[in-house]
């Protein structure tokens, strides 16, 4: 097992929410989103949507893709598989409805099985809590107060390690 590609950036939830999906994908999200609730991530086979505890600090996106399932995995406070077409190659990170946090070129568009793994989502949440409270009573201005959540950015963490099926489903039969 090789990794081919390896891309990390660092996406804010929007309503707590955080998207990976082919750039051309355009599915209704509500049954997905609902799916939330009870897992951490959630997908339809074109989207993909982290769950987060929280909004506004930015969490650390890791996208491995591999030449094959690997033997082993690295620890992880919790982890699901999903699949996900990306039709183009191009795959979105996105912040729900605030935007494009980054875009990632696969080594080739198709189908790929995900394992989504997280490590830090109720640690981060409590911080993040805590100094939101803190700047509440002590009356901090804005900036002090994300100068402040800025130093947790990162400390949640989603890894999506994919690996190639087939090629992309042909939709459009003619």
């Amino acid at each position: 097992m090789t990794i081919l590609a390896e891309h990390r950036l660092l996406a804010v939830p929007d309503r707590r929410v955080i998207e990976l999906y082919d750039a051309d994908a355009y599915v209704d999200t509500s049954a997905v989103l609902d799916q939330l609730d009870e897992h951490v991530v959630a997908g339809d086979g074109y989207h993909l949507y982290i769950g987060s505890l929280q909004s506004g600090v930015g969490v650390e996106v890791t996208i491995r893709v591999h030449s094959a399932p690997p033997a082993t995995w690295p620890p992880a406070a919790g982890s699901t598989e999903l699949t996900l077409e990306c039709a183009t190659g191009s795959l979105i990170v996105g912040e729900f409805t605030a935007g494009v946090a980054g875009e990632v070129e696969l080594p080739r568009p198709g189908v790929y099985r995900v394992r989504a793994s997280w490590q830090g989502r109720e640690s981060t949440a409590h911080q993040a809590s805590a100094i939101r409270m803190r700047a509440v009573e002590e009356q901090w201005s804005r900036a002090a107060t994300r100068q402040a959540l800025d130093t947790i950015a990162g400390s949640e963490t989603y890894c999506f390690d994919m690996w190639y099926l087939h090629e992309p489903e042909d939709d459009d039969p003619e």
